[in-house]
This record gives C-alpha cells, sequence and structure tokens, in this order.
C-alpha cells in the first residue's frame, strides 16, 4: 500500500477545546488573536480573519470593550473578582484534514483553501445555532501550523434572585417573590455533561467531511501554551545542541584528516631534511677551510676598517682647518676692501699736499721777485730773507715725503700710469698678442 493511502486511511478528527477567561485574561487573549503582539509559533504572515457575525460588526472591536459593552446593555448585576466574563471555544480539526496531499505535511502550499472554506461555513453556523446572541466574536487563523477558530462566548444566564428575608419575615413566615436578573454564571453552563454534548453536537456537524468524534474518556491532555513553547524551546536548543555537536564532529574529522596530510608531508619533509644533513655533513671540511680563510680576512677587513677610520678622522681635521682658512680668508677680504678705500682717500690727499706745495713755491719766488722791485731797504730785506728761509725750512719738514707716503705715491702713480688700484689688486698676467 502506497505512502499515501495509508495516510488517508488514518483516522481524521474534529477537535474543540474551551477555556475560562476571567477579566485579565480578556485584554492578553484579544491581543493574542488579533495580533497585536508578537506570537512565536506564527510564521509572522498574519494570516488572519475577522469574522463578522452580525449586521452590527465587532469583530474588531476590543474583546474587553465589548463585554463591557454588552453586559451594560443587558444589565449585568452580582459581579464578582473571580467571575468568568468570557468562555474561548477553540475549534479545529487533524492538520492532515486541510492538506491536498495526504502524505505530506500541512503548508500553504499544500493547503485545500476550498474545504477550508466550507470546514469554516460549517463551524460557524453550528456556533450561531449554539450560542444565539451570546457569541461575541470569531477569528479565523492560518498563519500557524493548523487552522483553527477562536470564538469567544458571554456566560450570561437569566435567573429568578430573591431578596434575603429579615427575622420578623422568616418567623412571620413571609415569602418574597423573587426577581428576574442576568448573572455571569460559567459554572452553570459548563459542566462535564454540557461539555460531553458539546463534542457530540459538534461531531454530527462536522461529519459531512469525514471527521469523527475523539475518543470518549481519553486520557490525553490538552498541552497549554506556555508549557508548548517551553517545549518549543527546548526542542530547539536540543537540535541546536545536535547540530553543533554533528558539526564538532565534522570539524573533528576534518581536522583530523588534515592532520594526517600534514603528518605524512611532515614525514616527507624529514627525509628530505635528512638527506640534507647528509649531504652537509660531507661539505663539512670545506667549510672549516672556508671558516679559516673568512677568520683571516676579518683580521684583514679589521686592520683596513681602522686605517679607514683614522683617514676619517685625519679629513675631519683637515675640514674643520679649511673652515678656519676660509674663515680667516673672508677676514682678510673685508680688511683688504678697507684698506683699498683708504689707500685712495691716501692718494688723493698727497696730490693735493703736492699741488699746494707747488703754488706754495710760486707765490714765495713772486714775493721775493715783489720785494727786489719795489726796492725796500736793505736791512728790512735781509730781515725778510732770513724769515722766508726759516718759513721753507719749516715748510719743508712738513712737505718731505716718509717711506709710507713714497709707497703710496708710487702705488698710485705705478710705472708712471694714474692706476686707482692698487698693485696687488692689479692683473698682471701676460696677455696674449
Amino acid at each position: 500500500m502506497s505512502e499515501s493511502n495509508k495516510s488517508s486511511d488514518k483516522k481524521q478528527f474534529c477537535i474543540v477545546r474551551c477555556k475560562k477567561l476571567k477579566k485579565s485574561d480578556l485584554h492578553k487573549a484579544n491581543k493574542h488573536n488579533k495580533r497585536l503582539i508578537n506570537v512565536p509559533n506564527a510564521d509572522g504572515t498574519n494570516h488572519i480573519e475577522c469574522i463578522k457575525i452580525s449586521e452590527d460588526d465587532y469583530s474588531l472591536v476590543p474583546l474587553e470593550k465589548l463585554v463591557k459593552n454588552i453586559m451594560q446593555k443587558k444589565q449585568v448585576t452580582g459581579l464578582r473578582a473571580d467571575s468568568v466574563y468570557a468562555i474561548e471555544f477553540i475549534i479545529t480539526a487533524t492538520p492532515t484534514f486541510f492538506s491536498l496531499d495526504k502524505s505530506i505535511d500541512l503548508s500553504p502550499r499544500n493547503m485545500n483553501k476550498i474545504l477550508l472554506r466550507q470546514w469554516l461555513d460549517v463551524a460557524i453556523k453550528w456556533l450561531k445555532k449554539k450560542f444565539g446572541d451570546k457569541l461575541l466574536q470569531i477569528q479565523l487563523h492560518y498563519d500557524e501550523s493548523t487552522p483553527h477558530i477562536h470564538a469567544f462566548v458571554l456566560p450570561i444566564i437569566s435567573k429568578i434572585i430573591k431578596n434575603r428575608r429579615t427575622r420578623t419575615e422568616i418567623r412571620a413566615g413571609v415569602v418574597l417573590k423573587g426577581e428576574m436578573k442576568n448573572r455571569l454564571c460559567a459554572k452553570e453552563i459548563v459542566s462535564k455533561e454540557w461539555l460531553y454534548n458539546l463534542h457530540d453536537e459538534h461531531a454530527r456537524e462536522m461529519k459531512i467531511f469525514g471527521l469523527s468524534r475523539p475518543k470518549l474518556h481519553s486520557q490525553a491532555t490538552h498541552q497549554s501554551l506556555k508549557a508548548y513553547y517551553s517545549l518549543v524551546k527546548e526542542t530547539g536548543a536540543a537540535e541546536l545542541k545536535l547540530e553543533e555537536t554533528l558539526h564538532g564532529i565534522g570539524r573533528a574529522t576534518n581536522k583530523k584528516n588534515s592532520i594526517t596530510k600534514e603528518l605524512t608531508e611532515l614525514q616527507n619533509k624529514q627525509a628530505k631534511v635528512d638527506s640534507e644533513i647528509q649531504a652537509f655533513r660531507s661539505k663539512i671540511p670545506k667549510i672549516k677551510e672556508v671558516q679559516k680563510l673568512h677568520h683571516t680576512r676579518a683580521s684583514e677587513i679589521k686592520k683596513m676598517k681602522q686605517s679607514v677610520d683614522n683617514l676619517s678622522a685625519s679629513i675631519g681635521m683637515l675640514s674643520s682647518q679649511k673652515e678656519q682658512l676660509e674663515n680667516e680668508v673672508k677676514e682678510n677680504q673685508n680688511d683688504l676692501k678697507i684698506y683699498s678705500s683708504k689707500h685712495l682717500e691716501f692718494a688723493k690727499l698727497f696730490a693735493a699736499v703736492e699741488d699746494f706745495q707747488s703754488r706754495f713755491d710760486d707765490e714765495l719766488s713772486g714775493f721775493e721777485t715783489y720785494l727786489n722791485a719795489i726796492g725796500v731797504p736793505p736791512a728790512a730785506k735781509q730781515k725778510l730773507s732770513e724769515l722766508i728761509t726759516e718759513f721753507k725750512e719749516k715748510t719743508s719738514q712738513i712737505f718731505t715725503p716718509t717711506k709710507a707716503t713714497t709707497t703710496i705715491k708710487k702705488s698710485h702713480s705705478y710705472n708712471g700710469i694714474n692706476n686707482t688700484n692698487p698693485p696687488h689688486q692689479q692683473d698682471n698676467r701676460i696677455k696674449p698678442k
């Protein structure tokens, strides 16, 4: 028998489950069912439908607000802190019921959407028939592993509430008439017998799809969402650990193969090194000769290095001397420039002195001629001649050139040519003809 036929022969069940919700649970259920919070076991596509069940569409109204409005409208009294405000029903079926191919797991691509719509219509029709105006909201979820319905029912009943009698009324045997009031009382609705009948009724409605009622008095228990998430987390951690272990084994195997390969390569390298060592040992005598020659050359190089160091020291001394001489030459050149300028001034001064001496001699001669011409008395003439002679002797001492002035004069008129440059600055090289 093929795998698909085996899967189709397996029994498929219709499932209905209920849960009592207190006031604090309404907000959580609303956020979960309308995907206002992150749902770990959903696929993240938010494929949900809020079903319209009456002319007044309350499908998008927050559940806690809707319950409060209806309770005010129906004037529900007698609320307690632990009152059950709503009953949540979850209706679904065996996952393979919704599959196109029963041999593989249910997935969005493998979902029989036509059958899903037919099943949904029958389920909604049954819920309306069963609970009437107490049915608050219906949501269809198909973003989880199996499509399912969330339905919320208000557990409201109408009952006669008698007022408490006083002691006097009790003694007098007064019987008070009760008053019809609306109360929340899930305890009177949800009983064992009621749940048995609920499963039977639901199974009769779903019989047209070939779905069966779950086993009566089964020991199977429903797993809470918190326990399921915990199990999923533990399973995921175990799978991750197993995967890491398998990866570790794979890495260890690869490492072993790599080490074996490296060991083989090292053995080959060792054999090669052994042969090279043997060849090297045969070359040891020649190496010793080379080492001896190396020591000899090293001593020679050391001596040459010492000589080079000495030459470097000598070159350094000569460089310092050269710098000192260049500084002295610069200073002498400066002094020479000053000397040249003074030399020119002295030359001009001596020329002026010579010119003055010549004119002075001419004036004295003219003065003597003048005295002779005017007939000066002999005594006065004698006296004047003595004065003139004494004056000439004194002036001759002033104008007598010294050795230094003669040198300046000669350099000023070198070779009978007026030259402004001193002899040491003249270019005395023989010019080509």
